[in-house]
Parts: structure tokens; C-alpha cells; sequence
């Protein structure tokens, strides 16, 4: 007897408000379809160059698309073997990826790991991420007390991604709490202060310093997260700090 996941089960229940009972019963069959292919099927189905974002229902105005179905083993069930597949879609699909991040309420742990390295492939090929879905990731996988300071792949912290990425609220959250991981180093030697730096964010140039992160701390290169900055007001900001730090 043919077994299906979770999710295929929930699609077939979906209500038929939002189509016709001949298009539902179109779309069951699709979903089935695509639910019964092995990870061979969808590399072939993926290097064929079907529409990836093709649209198999709509829960109110969210709509679930071909690739979520195809990712919620990576996603959810943890699959490996689907994640070199997971990222050839982030690069080769030409228009953004829709709800990119839907398997988050029933996300896989592991997933942990290199969540982050997906993010950021998302954000490198166009996908249009906004704050919001970096802080949907961070509360998943991050905001608990015992994985706060989590490093992954990358030797990132999420500190070190808000910061990176510019997102200001999330930032300041994550500062609040930050311990372990404020003065933490990446594969380059940078702490989050270079990367507020890079992007001339004050707020969190200000937020770190408050904080006690180091500010005379030199990357592989030799330099100091001052030389980074391109805002005038940060460079006197840092080089009051380091003024007192002389002292």
C-alpha cells in the first residue's frame, strides 16, 4: 500500500473554497504524483526545468508551491540526500522562490546546522528575504537560552547574520541576550561590529559598544572593524572608544 506524508494527507483535506471540485480533485492527483517521487525523480524533474514555484494550493493568501512540497523532506524530515537538490533550485530559479521558509513550524532540528547557509544562498541568488523571515529562522532554531551561541558551518553566530545582513530590530533583540556569542569570530576573524560597521549602522555600532563587545580586535587581514566603517559618525564613535581604551 502506497504510504504518503504528512503533508500530502493535510493537502488532501484542504478546503474547497479557494477552487472548483474539479480542480481540487486535479490538484489531489498532482500532489500525489509529485508526493511519490524519490529523490531521483525530482533531479530529473528539477533538471528538466519544470516551474518550481507552480502553485499547488492556497491557504488564504499563502499560497504552497511545488517546492515546498519537494523541500518539506529537506525541511522537515531532515532529508540530506534532497539538500544539494534544495540549493540547484535556489540557484537556477529564475524568479523568487515563494514562502521559501514554510516548513518552519515543523521544522527539523538539524536542519540547524546549515539553515543559515541556505539563508544566505536565498539572499546571494535574488529571493527577495525580508527581516521578518530571518527573525521567523532565529526563533526556531536560536532563541532558546541553550542555543543562543550557536556557530554554525560558516563559524557564524545569528548575531553575526543580523548584523551582516542589517536587520536592525533583530540585531538589538539578539544583543540583549548575547553572551558567548557577542565577541565571537568568524572564518575571516570579524565580529559583529565589523559587520555594523560595513554597513554603517550606528544603532548597532552603538548597541554593540554598549554591550562590550571589543572594538580593537584585527581580523585575517590585520584590520580593526574601524577600518570598515564608511560613516563618518561611526569612525568617531569607534575612535572615541578606543581613545578611552588608551587611557
Amino acid at each position: 500500500m502506497q504510504q504518503f506524508s504528512v503533508f500530502s494527507i493535510f493537502l488532501f483535506f484542504i478546503s474547497t473554497t479557494f477552487i472548483n471540485a474539479q480542480s481540487f480533485e486535479e490538484n489531489q492527483a498532482r500532489v500525489y504524483q509529485l508526493d511519490t517521487f524519490t529523490t531521483a525523480q525530482w533531479k530529473a524533474h528539477i533538471d528538466a526545468g519544470n516551474d518550481m514555484n507552480e502553485v499547488l494550493y492556497m491557504e488564504g493568501k499563502t499560497e504552497y508551491t511545488v517546492f515546498n512540497l519537494f523541500a518539506h523532506g529537506y525541511g522537515f524530515y531532515c532529508q540530506d540526500d534532497r539538500k544539494d537538490l534544495v540549493y540547484q533550485v535556489v540557484k537556477t530559479t529564475k524568479k523568487p522562490l515563494i514562502t521559501p521558509f514554510f516548513f518552519l513550524d515543523d521544522a527539523c532540528w538539524e536542519r540547524a546546522k546549515d539553515v543559515m547557509e541556505y539563508y544566505s544562498l536565498l539572499i546571494e541568488h535574488e529571493h527577495k528575504l525580508k527581516e521578518a523571515d530571518f527573525k521567523s529562522v532565529y526563533d526556531t532554531y536560536f532563541s532558546h537560552e541553550d542555543t543562543r551561541d550557536y556557530v554554525d558551518l560558516e563559524k557564524k553566530t545569528m548575531l553575526i547574520y543580523a548584523c551582516q545582513f542589517d536587520y536592525t530590530k533583530t540585531a538589538q533583540q539578539i544583543i540583549k541576550t548575547a553572551k558567548k556569542s557577542l565577541n565571537h569570530v568568524d572564518k575571516t576573524g570579524k565580529n559583529a561590529l565589523f559587520y555594523a560597521c560595513e554597513n554603517g549602522n550606528l544603532t548597532l555600532i552603538k548597541s554593540l559598544i554598549d554591550k562590550g563587545i571589543k572594538v580593537d580586535r584585527k581580523d585575517k587581514t590585520g584590520k580593526k572593524a574601524i577600518d570598515y566603517c564608511k560613516s563618518k559618525d561611526a569612525q568617531k564613535v569607534l575612535k572615541k572608544v578606543m581613545r578611552k581604551k588608551k587611557k
